[in-house]
């Protein structure tokens, strides 16, 4: 079988298996051009933009992906970071969803009872609308009643409910510069470019009334007691997810660690794995270890910890009693509850570019950047607004570079 690559684009060999999306780097489609030629009866590899700041290569047999690129060029591949950390275009919490715009404005439908769905609401310090250049995103992550995004100069921005203080990123006081963020229901996390994590929100000894289940305190030995928006000293990390009560971890070897509630399992990855990508959720954590394979830990009272097998995925998201995840040909497959629908695609044969479970709701993106939801919708989280297309790839312009 040949391969034809656009010049310019560089296939990274951590996956390599029939039917697995292979990263690229170095993106640089202009309007109008798509990455990748040949068909499925040519014998030749496509290329696609997906969700991240990489491309995606898909091998024979896998399905023949078109798809337009981005309003202009994406920003360069930071090889400082590993292939693993990766924007966020689309995201789905408790009661509301976001996603980002080509042009990096973010669209959120559903609850704003805390106003976690109006960005354009925040001010600045002289009570005056923010620009809106400020309001430009790389990577957006819906949390409980909050969101978080990553802005083009690499600072963070959240709004929303801020009563845990989960609103209120305590980076910014030290000017830190970050490649990630991710919102969990009553807690944030980041990644700074070099690995370091810092949290912020709810870290308290009770939740709900629920004693700690282990001594809470400084100590490396009390990490598995709540203190979810504390990360465990002296670690650095690949990519970071904030769950419901708890935040997991994938290291730069691709083991995975967890701190937070411990009461159902969710903090105790099975020993010796490695993963490429992890999604902690409710009271449980799935992730996708480096053959394909689905694994969750936690717990499965409805069966939100018990993934299809002998199934090769390439994306995964663990909402509050269900997990959703794509596989290698860009279908979604769910499964745990499904009370309201959340658990049911509504299309076996679409084709998506990334998934997002929310509480009890889904929402996917097709490959042309329309986004689909299903679930319950009380508050709207799962209508999606019409006409809009969103970012499948990068957001389309330069980021600013870190200081020296």
């Amino acid at each position: 079988m040949n391969v034809d690559i656009v010049p310019g684009i560089y296939v990274s060999p951590e996956l390599s298996a029939h039917c697995e999306w292979l990263r690229a780097s170095n993106i640089r489609s202009r309007p109008g051009e798509i990455l990748g030629s040949g068909s499925a009866s040519s014998g030749v590899l496509r290329v696609a933009i997906l969700p991240t700041d990489v491309a995606v290569v898909t091998s024979l047999g896998c399905g023949t992906w078109t798809l337009e690129s981005p309003a202009s060029d994406p920003p360069p591949w930071d090889s400082t970071f590993s292939w693993r950390n990766q924007p966020t275009m689309l995201s789905s919490s408790t009661d509301h969803t976001c996603a980002l715009r080509p042009d990096m404005t973010v669209v959120c439908w559903g609850s704003d009872v805390y106003d976690q769905s109006s960005p354009e609401k925040l001010r600045n310090e002289e009570d005056e609308p923010l620009p809106p250049e400020e309001l430009l995103f790389t990577s957006i992550s819906a949390g409980g009643f909050h969101t978080c995004g990553l802005r083009p100069d690499r600072t963070l921005l959240c709004w929303g409910d801020d009563s845990e203080g989960q609103s209120t990123p305590l980076v910014r006081a030290y000017g830190d510069l970050f490649v990630s963020v991710d919102s969990g229901t009553l807690h944030s996390c980041a990644l700074r470019r070099d690995g370091v994590p810092f949290c912020w929100g709810s870290d308290g000894p009770e939740l709900a009334g629920v004693p700690t289940p282990t001594p809470v305190g400084r100590e490396t030995s009390d990490w598995d007691g709540l203190r979810r928006s504390m990360p465990p000293p002296n670690q650095l990390f690949d990519l970071i997810d904030s769950g419901g009560q708890h935040t997991c971890a994938i290291r730069g070897d691709g083991t995975a660690i967890c701190w937070g509630d411990a009461r159902y399992g969710q903090t105790s990855p099975p020993e010796g794995a490695t993963f490429t990508s992890i999604s902690a959720g409710g009271l449980h954590t799935c992730a996708i270890d480096t053959n394909g394979a689905a694994v969750c830990w936690g717990s499965d009272e409805m069966g939100q910890a018990s993934p299809p097998q002998g199934v090769n995925f390439s994306a995964i998201s663990s909402g509050v009693r269900h997990t959703c995840a794509l596989r290698s040909d860009g279908a979604a497959v769910c499964w745990g509850s499904d009370a309201q629908g959340q658990a049911s695609p509504p299309d076996p044969d679409a084709r998506y570019a990334a998934i997002s479970s929310g509480g009890v709701h889904t929402c996917a993106l097709k490959v042309d950047g329309t986004a689909v939801c299903w679930g319950l919708d009380a508050y709207g989280q799962a209508s999606p607004p019409e006409g809009e297309r969103f970012a499948v790839g990068r957001t389309g312009v330069e980021t600013a570079e870190p200081a020296s």
